[in-house]
C-alpha cells in the first residue's frame, strides 16, 4: 500500500476525524482514536466516563457514610479508572459536579477537602463541625471563582441549617439560620440555591412507583410542581442522596432511555440499585453483588457520582 498524500493519517480533516470517532463502537475505541497523535487529540473529544455509585458503611440518620468506595452500577466492582482514595479521610459527605467532599471527622473535623478522582486534584475547604453534606454549584476546575459550596450542618436533633462558602472566603456564612428538616439535596437556579428537605414529599395516592414533574419557580423563591412529565426522550434521571442529574442514552449507550435510576440507601441486601421505566411503570432491580454479601464493610449504595467532562 502506498503512502497517503499530504502527510498521511496525521493530516486527516477535523470533520472526518469527528465522523470516525462518532461511529466508534465503544468508549475504549473512542479513547484509542483520541490518543493517536496531537492532531487527533485536538480534533476529537475523549469519551465521557460512565456514572458510578458511591457506596460505603451506612451512616446514622443525617451523618455521612464511612469507608466509601466508587463502584460500578452493575456488578458493584470498584472502579479501576480512579486514583487511590486520599488517606485519613474516611467520611464522604458529597458527590457533586464530579467531585467528592471528604472529611476526617464529621463532628470535629481538622481536614475537609474536595477531591477529583481522575486527576487526583484536592481543594481544601474551611472545616465545619457537624457537617452532613456539601453540594457545589459548578465545577471548580472550569468555573474559576464563580462557583460556591453549600453545606448542611446539624442544628440539634434532626434539624439542619444551610451555609455557603465561596473561593477566597475564610469561613462559612449562614445561608438560612432558621433551620430545616433533614436536607436531602440542593439545586441551583438563576443564581439562587434551593434545598429540598425530607418533609418536601407530596401526600396522596400515587399508583406509579415514581412520577416526574416539571417545576415552576415562584417569586417567593419556592417551587411548585407543574405538569407531569411522562417521557424523558433519550434521557434518564439519576436520583440518590446529593446530586441528581440527567444523562443521554445517545451519549452513554449503556444507559436505558426514559428511566429513573435510584441509588437506594437500604439496610438490607435485597438489591443494589433500581431502575424505573417510565414508559411501562416497571421497576427493574439490579441484584446486590454476590461478592459483597459477605464483606464486613456492609456496602450500601448511597449516591450517584457523575464524572466531570475532561
Amino acid at each position: 500500500m502506498g503512502r497517503m498524500a499530504g502527510g498521511g493519517w496525521s493530516s486527516l480533516s477535523v470533520d472526518l476525524l469527528e465522523l470516525i470517532s462518532g461511529r466508534a463502537a465503544s468508549g475504549a475505541d473512542r479513547l484509542h482514536i483520541h490518543q493517536v497523535c496531537t492532531h487527533w487529540r485536538a480534533s476529537t473529544s475523549p469519551p465521557r466516563r460512565l456514572p458510578g455509585v458511591v457506596a460505603g458503611r451506612p451512616g446514622s440518620g443525617l451523618y455521612p457514610i464511612r469507608d466509601y468506595s466508587l463502584r460500578l452500577p452493575v456488578g458493584g466492582a470498584p472502579r479501576a479508572d480512579v486514583g487511590a482514595l486520599p488517606a485519613g479521610l474516611p467520611y464522604c459527605c458529597g458527590t457533586s459536579q464530579g467531585w467528592l467532599a471528604l472529611v476526617d471527622n464529621y463532628r470535629y473535623p481538622t481536614r475537609l477537602v474536595l477531591w477529583e478522582p481522575f486527576s487526583n486534584t484536592e481543594i481544601s475547604l474551611p472545616c465545619l463541625e457537624n457537617i452532613t453534606l456539601i453540594v457545589l454549584s459548578g465545577d471548580p476546575l472550569t468555573s474559576s471563582s464563580e462557583w460556591v459550596a453549600i453545606a448542611g450542618q446539624i442544628q440539634g436533633g434532626t434539624r439542619q441549617k444551610a451555609l455557603f462558602w465561596r473561593p477566597g472566603d475564610a469561613t462559612w456564612t449562614v445561608l438560612n439560620g432558621r433551620g430545616a428538616d433533614e436536607i436531602d439535596t440542593v439545586v441551583f437556579h438563576e443564581g439562587k440555591a434551593y434545598y429540598i428537605d425530607v418533609m418536601g414529599t407530596i401526600a396522596g395516592s400515587h399508583p406509579s412507583p415514581a412520577e416526574v414533574y416539571k417545576p415552576v419557580w415562584a417569586p417567593n423563591q419556592r417551587f411548585k410542581l407543574h405538569e407531569r412529565v411522562m417521557n424523558l426522550g433519550d434521557h434518564s434521571l439519576f436520583v440518590g442522596r446529593g446530586d441528581t442529574f440527567a444523562l443521554s442514552a445517545k451519549e452513554f449507550p449503556a444507559i436505558k432511555r426514559n428511566c429513573i435510576y435510584y441509588a437506594d440507601k437500604l439496610r438490607h441486601k435485597r438489591y443494589w440499585i433500581s431502575v424505573f421505566h417510565l414508559d411501562s411503570d416497571v421497576v427493574e432491580e439490579i441484584p446486590y453483588p454476590e461478592e459483597l454479601k459477605e464483606d464486613r464493610t456492609n456496602w450500601m449504595p448511597h449516591a450517584w457520582f457523575c464524572p466531570r467532562t475532561p
